[in-house]
């Protein structure tokens, strides 16, 4: 049964993150971004370049 789950769980990441992919990619396009990096593998940086609240905030018009 915890397998079944682990299995349905990356499934659901997989298409959550094929779907997100085409609103960040004109994301990048429109405000001239080269790259985007998980925040978590980031060891510092400045705050003014984290586009995290704003990509929710078209993550979350898209899929009402």
């Amino acid at each position: 049964m915890l397998n079944k789950f682990k299995k349905k769980k990356q499934q659901d990441l997989e298409k959550f993150l094929i779907d997100i992919n085409p609103i960040i990619q004109e994301y990048m396009k429109n405000n001239s971004i080269d790259i985007v990096l998980d925040k978590k593998q980031i060891f510092i940086g400045n705050s003014k370049n984290d586009i995290t609240q704003d990509i929710l905030v078209l993550v979350n018009k898209t899929f009402k």
